[in-house]
Parts: structure tokens; sequence; C-alpha cells
């Protein structure tokens, strides 16, 4: 039997039917892209996901190395060389981090390697037996993207264009104090020091990834106004160092507070439109307290392309000490969205650990 419906009929039953069937409300597109790829010192993570699976793939330069695959921070399988894994425990809307990590012995001839600092005083330069190289991918898990109804596929509707996009780019120490390393004290404070033990601290920003904290060490915002062609703002900020030292009491105390200067931070415009915007922005800020020193300080640079239907991409690489975090806003609206989280490793802090995989590099595109 053929069944025939009349026009205004069959408009009301596709109206209906498509806001019975529709995707969740939530969204069509969760808050990261459905992929990522990630380096760091030869070390190489892809990952693949769909509203139902997690395809995940990594190389290494030494196939007898043993890697360790984890998400969310729980080891998911362990294995030898390059590999594969497809994790199909996973829900549309979800955003989990996997990661990828080797260790290796540290080298006898790297644990003797030895140096001097500021007051030629004669140091280890490897400060762990092991070294450790990782690499971080957050993803987000899509929802279904079509929804096919007696032959009817219904495709999700496309990202409105905004009046303007925000990207923020921000670092910071997860603990709330860390210990003082030797580069960064003074004559009079080594003797502490070598007398009474750990006795200085840094203040920490205590804090998870979070968009809008009270504290970072650094932030960069970077503003494209679409309504204005595209036009580029930015503003940055670096938070103070704080050195305290414990009293006869064990009670910390604040002894001397200092900042970096925020030259250290840079921007540069690539273009300006009313349709897509490009620009870079770098640091290589150091410790105040530690400068001149052999130490590392916080260094990145990212390359981003600002689209105003929606888009964005993101390449760069960022030292990975200590933790990196990407987020982006449209139209001032509060609601930030995560890109990047890098959790870093403290070894990285020193130089001579920035060959033992300190480094993590970003390909990222997606709809925010």
């Amino acid at each position: 039997m053929k069944i025939t419906l009349a026009k205004a009929g069959l408009a009301a039953f596709l109206t209906i039917s498509a806001s019975l069937i529709s995707a969740p409300s939530q969204a069509t597109t969760p808050l990261l892209p459905p992929s990522a790829t990630v380096s760091s010192n030869g070390l190489n993570l892809s990952v693949e996901a769909s509203s139902s699976e997690v395809h995940v793939t990594w190389t290494v330069n030494d196939e007898t190395q043993s890697v360790i695959l984890s998400k969310d921070g729980a080891d998911l399988t362990a294995a030898t060389g390059s590999g594969e894994f497809v994790d199909t425990n996973v829900n549309a809307g979800e955003e989990p981090i996997y990661s990828v990590r080797t260790e290796a012995a540290v080298t006898a001839s790297e644990l003797l390697a030895t140096g001097f600092d500021a007051n030629l005083n004669v140091v280890k330069a490897a400060k762990r037996s092991t070294k450790t190289n990782a690499a971080y991918a957050p993803v987000g898990i899509p929802f279904k993207t079509s929804l096919n109804f007696f032959g009817l596929n219904l495709q999700p509707a496309a990202a409105a264009t905004v009046d303007n996009t925000r990207i923020r780019y921000q670092a910071f120490v997860p603990s709330a104090y860390e210990s003082v390393p030797r580069e960064c004290l003074t004559s009079g404070d080594i003797w502490n020091q070598t007398f009474f033990g750990d006795y200085f601290r840094f203040n920490g920003d205590n804090r998870t990834f979070d968009a809008t904290p009270a504290s970072s060490r650094i932030r960069f915002d970077v503003t494209a106004d679409w309504l204005n062609s595209g036009n580029l703002t930015f503003q940055k900020s670096v938070g103070s160092t704080h050195k305290y030292q414990y009293t006869s009491s064990g009670t910390l105390v604040a002894d001397t507070i200092l900042k970096a200067p925020t030259s250290s931070m840079t921007y540069t415009n690539f273009k300006e439109s009313s349709t897509v915007s490009m620009f870079q922005i770098k640091a290589d800020t150091q410790n105040p307290f530690c400068a001149g020193s052999n130490l590392n300080g916080i260094y990145y640079t990212a390359d981003f392309a600002l689209y105003r239907n929606g888009t964005y991409s993101i390449d760069g690489v960022a030292l990975d000490y200590p933790n990196h975090e990407i987020w982006i806003e449209k139209d001032n609206s509060g609601t930030w969205r995560r890109l990047v989280a890098n959790a870093g490793t403290t070894s990285c802090l020193y130089s001579i650990n920035t060959v033992f995989g300190c480094t993590n590099s970003w390909n990222l595109n997606g709809i925010y």
C-alpha cells in the first residue's frame, strides 16, 4: 500500500520528527576538537575520536622503549615501542586527556655530570634517577553529527557568526608552594639552607585548570573584534613571585617579593580581517629570583588562526613546566572552552633535563 502526504502535512511531520530525534540539547560539538596530534622529543601521539570510540596511536624513536598509555591520569595499557589502542569506554560530550609516556634510567655520565651555580658551588646536573618523556592530547567525544529518519539525513546547523572571540593562554604552578632551587638563593640563603635544611619556598598558584583563576604565573589575552574588521587587541600580565622562609617555630613567612617583566612576553599580528585573524604569542619568562641562572623559565610559542564562523587552529610548542592551558570565549559570554591542558613536570625546571623530554607541541583545529 502506498501512502502519500499533502505538502503541508509532510512539513508538519518533518518538523515534529526532527524535534523528537534531534541531537542532545547541550550541543552537537563538544568543548574540545575530536582529534589531536602532539609530539614530545621523538614521542608522537595521535588521537581520533568518534561518538562511540577513540583510536589512539603513538610512535617512538626507540622501538625497544616501554610506553604507557593513560587516560585522565589512569593507566590504560603498556606496550613496547610504537602501537595503537582503541578505547570504547567513552560517552558523547566527554573530554578525556590521553597521554603516553616513556621512562628511562639516567645514564652514569648524566648522573655524574657536574657544573657550577652562581656562587661557584659544584652542583650535580641530574637530580633524578629516571628521566620521563610524555605527550598529552585532550579531545572531545563528539555527538552524532547526522541523524537518519525514514531515509532523511538531518544535519546539525552550522555555527553562527560571532561578534568577538577571545583566546586566553595561562601558565601556572599547581601547588601552593615549591622548594627553592639552590641556583635561586643568595650566598646567605645558601648558608641557611646548608645548616637548617630545606628552608625556603616559592609561592605557587594552588589550583587546577581554570579559565578565570585568582592566580597564574603569566596570562596572555588576545581578542578579535569581528565588528571592527577583526581588529586584534591583547593584554598580558605576570604574577608576583613570593619567596618564603621558615621561622624557628616552623611557620612560613614572606621574605621577598619580585615580579618578572612583561617584556618577556611578545605578540605578533599576522593578519586582521572581518573573517579571519592570525597572530602569534610567545613567552620566555624566568623566575625573577633565578635571573642569570641556568634554570628554565616559562617558555612557549603559539600561532593562532581565529575565524568568525566559529572555527580555530593552533600550532605551538611549550616547555613542560609549569602547567599550560589555553581557553577560548566568544561574545564576552563568560563561558570558556578549554582547548589545551598540559600538566608539567618539575624536573623540566632544570636546563640539563630539557633533553629528557621536556617539550610538548600542539597542532589542533576545531569549532568553538
